[in-house]
């Protein structure tokens, strides 16, 4: 458990890297951030503009869930690399 509160607050830390150039650099918080926004956004617009029932929260932890989870196993696979090549 408290672990996990440990990774939250690193989030900050760390700069997320772009797959093309960015003209601002963001770390993965504040990326995760945006996305469970996003997420939570197009469920509200799904909810009142398509007739759909979903439930917008839900829908934004989940957003947030899945980096954290994609954070999670970068920050082993990196752990690993570092064991395995002796540094």
């Amino acid at each position: 458990m408290y672990s996990f509160f440990a990774m939250m607050a690193r989030m900050k830390n760390i700069e997320r890297w772009a797959l093309m150039r960015n003209s601002i650099q963001e770390n993965i918080s504040e990326h995760s951030l945006e996305v469970a926004m996003l997420a939570h956004g197009l469920s509200l617009i799904a909810n009142e503009k398509c007739g759909k029932h979903v439930d917008s929260n839900e829908i934004a932890l989940i957003a947030s869930k899945v980096i954290m989870i994609f954070f999670f196993i970068l920050l082993k696979n990196i752990a690993q690399s570092y064991l395995f090549a002796g540094n």
